[in-house]
């Protein structure tokens, strides 16, 4: 039961990454279009790093509710779906809407919803909580890449 649901949870977190890489690709001439900051990682990076942060995100959401969805861990399993929804758009709004400054916000939005998740799962699991640290840096890399394109454009 234990590999279905860890299963599970790699396929729940595989909707954002798929969707994402679908309108991403699509927007690429726009998105190479813009003027970018100095420290604005080459296309190749973005992948690879996603793909990590969408497994540990998925292992985080296992270890949260390998024990079973009840009282302790409600919470924490909530804000792991909220994180999943606001995860899945931000890709629509900064490729396919071309909103640089609601995507900005959208990210301050997740950092303070990881941040919010983080102290929901630390009591449940400390390793589901640390398994949540490398996305929070990524997101506040994102940010600033965010904000520097909206700043450059």
């Amino acid at each position: 039961m234990q590999v279905v649901k860890l299963l599970l949870w790699i396929l729940i977190w595989q909707v954002p990454m798929w969707m994402g890489a679908q309108i991403t690709m699509t927007n690429m001439p726009w998105y190479h279009s813009l003027a970018h900051p100095f420290f604005s990682p080459p296309d190749w990076v973005f992948g690879p790093v996603w793909a990590v942060l969408y497994l540990l995100l998925a292992l985080a959401g296992f270890y949260i509710t390998r024990k079973g969805f009840n009282n302790t861990n409600k919470k924490a399993t909530w804000l792991m779906l909220v994180q999943l929804m606001l995860n899945a758009a931000w890709t629509p709004l900064f490729f396919g809407m071309h909103y640089m400054a609601g995507s900005m916000v959208l990210v301050l939005t997740m950092m303070g919803m990881t941040i919010w998740l983080m102290r929901a799962v630390k009591p449940i699991s400390r390793a589901a909580m640390w398994m949540l640290a490398p996305y929070l840096a990524w997101l506040c890399f994102a940010w600033m890449l965010n904000t520097g394109i909206w700043m450059m454009n």
